[in-house]
């Protein structure tokens, strides 16, 4: 399992048992020497680690929501998928590899979903702006909404009616709420 990129690979390598069929047997070795030769003629496949989409995949099969870091995962399966077809199909003349084939052929890639992820989602914690309208109407609305009340606080600190409460003249953020530090003995009368 030390040689495997996957978690896929690793769960084969470790539940592969010897076979006894002679077909099974001389498939399996037919398998592993064209990987070898394509190997040889084309260098080592691009496959890396990948999450384990397989819960992400059963939520959007219920019409579940999945978070940003998710879908990214998703992208990255897209990506390699589309790397290890053209690794296949542009260096090599695919007909040289009929066991190999079948694999290579059942790889699937959606570019306008990868694109439009990938346009969409900025970081696993973030979502742009652009990636839908009412999202950008929501966030503007939320940066009026911040400036407002920041705007009523600077009102108060720099009023005069309310300077002798205060320790400072500023706001600051307290628990994701913004603060005005009062002095202790006003605590109660503000």
């Amino acid at each position: 399992t030390t040689y495997c990129h996957t978690y896929i690979g690793k769960n084969l390598a470790i539940n592969l048992l010897p076979s006894n069929k002679k077909e099974t047997v001389s498939n399996t070795l037919a398998e592993t020497s064209e990987a070898v030769s394509l190997i040889e003629r084309n260098s080592t496949p691009p496959i890396s680690e990948i999450d384990d989409i397989g819960v992400y995949l059963k939520l959007l099969e219920s019409s579940s929501t999945i978070s940003a870091k998710a879908l990214l995962s998703v992208v990255n399966i897209l990506e390699m998928s589309d790397k290890l077809i053209e690794y296949f199909s542009s260096f090599v003349n695919t007909d040289d590899f009929p066991h190999l084939n079948g694999y290579f052929s059942e790889l699937y890639t959606n570019h306008s979903i990868v694109d439009k992820i990938k346009k969409c989602v900025i970081d696993e914690n973030t979502i742009a702006d652009s990636a839908s309208a009412k999202l950008s109407a929501i966030r503007r609305n939320r940066k009026k909404a911040e400036q407002a009340v920041r705007d009523k606080l600077d009102s108060i600190i720099h009023s005069s009616n309310y300077s002798k409460y205060l320790m400072e003249p500023i706001v600051t953020i307290r628990n994701d709420r913004f603060v005005i530090p009062l002095k202790q003995e006003y605590r109660n009368t503000i």
